[in-house]
């Protein structure tokens, strides 16, 4: 009997894993992230350009090109400290705007291409409520910005202005 329950525990623990291969090291989330891409269609390259841990939530998201295409992944992290891919989506503008929700609340994350510079400040207003903030663009060709939504506000559509180094 106990040689079966700790042989059940084993499988358990193996299962368990492997749900969570992923090494929390931006080298073994770049690897991972070129398999996860490479399942619906075979890409030529895969460059990790950030990864972000969304306040002190099990969810971490990372920014990345995928070919010539912005994506950003949702990833969790398992009680081992590795990670696994929830899912990721292909940015659909120079600016996108992601509703997360994690283990400590929701997040809005703004990713974005700014290779010619052109942006200085994002202002961005939730759509029908009086909850808003304004971003500062860093100088860098590609961002990703995260902001804790409150509790009391439900999902929204998020409204974005931007604003250029002359306004």
């Amino acid at each position: 009997m106990f040689i079966l329950l700790v042989a059940g525990a084993a499988v358990m623990a193996t299962s368990y894993f492997m749900r969570y291969p992923i090494d929390n090291t931006s080298e073994d989330i770049q690897k991972h992230l070129i398999k996860w891409e490479n399942q619906s269609s075979p890409l030529s390259s895969v460059e990790l350009i950030k990864v972000m841990r969304l306040g002190g939530s099990n969810t971490q998201v990372a920014f990345y090109k995928a070919g010539s295409a912005a994506r950003l992944a949702v990833m969790e992290e398992g009680f081992n400290g590795n990670l696994r891919i929830v899912r990721s989506d292909t940015q659909k503008d120079k600016l996108d705007y992601e509703w997360i929700e994690t283990s400590e609340g929701r997040y809005g994350v703004v990713t974005g291409v700014n290779v010619l510079k052109g942006l200085a400040s994002i202002q961005d207003n939730l759509e029908g409520l009086l909850f808003g903030y304004e971003i500062d663009i860093p100088d860098d060709p590609y961002f990703m910005i995260a902001k804790k939504v409150p509790e009391e506000v439900d999902k929204t559509y998020s409204l974005l202005r931007f604003f250029s180094q002359q306004n």
